[in-house]
């Protein structure tokens, strides 16, 4: 395999043929070594792209940059005076810019490229793949949750010389905004986890997402790979033009597990074609993960028994079930974010563990638009047919959405005794105030709610009691 055309060295010049910029300072012989968008982050010789954002304006940080060592700043507006030893660049649009430069270089990579997309399990989905992809290639992927418009360029242009294997988490929050990104990643093979209201607030509906994510299988080559959920309603009847490979638990698919057996919080048993894997992640919805990370090892020729190392090996990512015994309590911490699917997989699995009391400390779903109000009215009412089922015990709730969890609930059950709506500042308190040991507690919520804080606030105080 051909090694790959890669960001190793840019000059100035071929960047504003590519993104169709203008110098106005500095040479357009000046060299290159990186693309950066964070003035905190930039390496000295790398180019500045300054981005406009929501809550920030990257225009605002060109001299922070240059203070750094950038050689260059790629600006849509005037920043005042810079030094001539920096190359200046205006465009239009400086992300439409940096993601026409992606594209350039994505053209060059002479590699197969995984993305994968879904509205939960994609970052974990794509740290199983890598794994599972590592056996036989030089991996390359994306840090962390790195997957919008801004985070699929810059995994592209820092993909190092040496990979033989792009894997890309994608994720949009926009209508039309797949479309974009599908085109400038390219993939050869796309794996989708799930399709549910997360984002809703931005497209209108759940059809309207699911036909939003299916434009990356429509950007799949003849030759490609096209890795879907078969249990999912949604993704099961995605169009593509590439080969199909599905997976699941319940219904009929190429990759489906035997013998499954969950083993609380050290993880899930099962076997596939009589081989045998112990994935230390519990749930069945990780499960789900590594199914579809199993299922692009196959269209790799990668032996399934080659595989079991790889999905044995991987690890909870931070505040994604991360799981904590202290004091005789089990701590759940799964607040890295949230959406109706993904709570009610964590509530589901949680529940069904054999803890002496099961605690949800939930928070707000962000991002729901309009149906927020509803969605969490919706899942109130869930964990009161859980509570009224013996499978819930305490129910605290923070955050101007979550109080509807906490009122639904109230109204579902027959008496509300058992639920707590509380300022976040309060809740570390009047948890310690109620547990005790044989407890288990679940933290889940949007990351802005931050409750991973009073998760570790909690810890921190068991921890220091033992000591």
């Amino acid at each position: 395999m051909n090694q790959m055309k890669v960001l190793e060295k840019i000059e100035a010049l071929e960047i504003i043929n590519t993104i169709g910029g203008v110098l106005l300072s500095g040479s357009e012989r000046a060299y290159f070594r990186g693309v950066s968008i964070d003035s905190r982050t930039i390496e000295h010789g790398e180019v500045f792209f300054a981005i406009e954002g929501k809550n920030f304006d990257g225009h605002d940080f060109v001299n922070n940059a240059i203070e750094k060592g950038a050689k260059g700043v790629v600006i849509s507006k005037p920043v005042g005076t810079v030094r001539d030893d920096v190359s200046v660049i205006l465009v239009d649009d400086t992300l439409k810019a940096l993601q026409k430069l992606a594209r350039f270089f994505r053209r060059g990579i002479d590699c197969p490229v995984v993305a994968i997309t879904g509205t939960a399990g994609k970052t974990t989905t794509k740290e199983i793949t890598a794994e599972v992809l590592s056996v036989k290639f030089r991996v390359h992927k994306n840090v962390g949750n790195i997957n919008n418009e801004y985070g699929v360029p810059l995994t592209l242009l820092s993909t190092p010389p040496y990979s033989t294997m792009l894997v890309m988490e994608v994720g949009i929050n926009q209508v039309g905004e797949m479309k974009v990104i599908s085109d400038i990643v390219m993939p050869t093979t796309a794996i989708v986890t799930n399709i549910g209201p997360g984002h809703i607030g931005y497209f209108g509906s759940v059809e309207r997402i699911a036909r939003e994510k299916e434009q990356l299988f429509l950007r799949l080559p003849r030759d490609g790979y096209a890795i879907l959920n078969a249990d999912d309603p949604y993704t099961c009847q995605f169009s593509t033009f590439a080969r199909k490979i599905t997976y699941g638990i319940d219904k009929d698919a190429d990759i489906m597990p035997d013998d499954l057996e969950e083993v609380g919080v050290e993880g899930v048993r099962f076997r596939i074609e009589g081989v045998d894997f112990y994935l230390h992640l519990p749930g069945r919805h990780n499960l789900y993960n590594a199914l579809g990370a199993i299922a692009c090892g196959c269209a790799y020729n990668i032996k399934i028994s080659d595989m079991v190392e790889a999905v044995s090996s991987v690890k909870a990512v931070d505040s994604r079930m991360e799981i904590e015994q202290v004091g005789g309590i089990i701590l759940v911490n799964d607040a890295y974010n949230a959406n109706p699917l993904s709570m009610r997989s964590s509530i589901s699995w949680f529940v069904r563990q054999p803890y002496e009391r099961h605690i949800l400390v939930l928070g707000d779903m962000l991002e729901l638009g309009e149906f927020g109000e509803e969605e969490h009215i919706r899942m109130g009412e869930y964990i009161a047919e859980l509570h009224n089922a013996g499978m819930v015990d305490l129910l605290f709730t923070t955050g101007e959405l979550g109080r509807f969890i906490s009122e639904s609930a109230g109204r579902v059950s027959s008496k509300d005794d058992w639920i707590v709506n509380v300022d976040k500042g309060c809740l570390k308190d009047d948890l310690l105030k109620v547990l005790k040991k044989g407890d288990s507690i679940l933290f889940k919520a949007s990351r802005v709610i931050a409750l991973d804080e009073v998760f570790r606030e909690i810890l921190s105080d068991f921890n220091r009691e033992e000591r």
